[in-house]
């Protein structure tokens, strides 16, 4: 029984980055508990775990490190996925977010993202900054404003990365 899923994903984190695997975009649907007095309550979340580029250099753009704005971004098109309309936002510290936001609505926190703290990568043997999301799932899916989704075909042609015809 589980806490937070923080743990699990840094290791998964110091894992590939001995194996040299240094830009690593991860995710895990995780169910976690909590005492609140005399009961227990269990919670699904959704955790998110950037660490090193988000894109790999090109011809015409430098690489760049993922920041709190691009995992914001992702949170918050997330949000927007769910339905949610509107949310709040607080900046947060605590044991394993050096710095971080949280986001609520009605009162209640919904999500929240940031830096994991220094201590915690240490005892990880990560040496690289590592950014965390916590979603809470059940909550969500309690917004969750029911609408068709939308598709779009695949394309025909696929992606090139680099012409080689002369």
């Amino acid at each position: 029984l589980r806490t937070t899923p923080l743990l699990n994903g840094l290791e998964a984190i110091s894992y590939n980055l001995r194996r040299k695997q240094q830009n690593l975009r991860l995710f895990e649907l995780a169910r976690t508990y909590q005492q609140n007095g005399d009961a227990n309550a269990e919670h699904d979340v959704l955790s998110l775990f950037l660490t090193g580029k988000y894109h790999e250099p090109t011809w015409y753009q430098a690489a760049a490190e993922v920041d709190l704005y691009y995992l914001k971004g992702i949170v918050h098109n997330l949000l927007q996925a769910s339905g949610v309309a509107d949310w709040q936002t607080a900046e947060t510290r605590n044991a394993e977010l050096a710095d971080g936001l949280v986001l609520s609505t009605q009162g209640k926190e919904m999500a929240s993202l940031g830096s994991v703290s220094p201590g915690i990568l240490k005892a990880f043997d990560i040496r690289q900054p590592v950014l965390y999301a916590r979603l809470d799932l059940d909550f969500l899916k309690a917004l969750y404003q029911h609408s068709a989704p939308s598709f779009r075909p695949i394309s025909k042609f696929p992606q090139i990365e680099r012409d080689i015809a002369v």
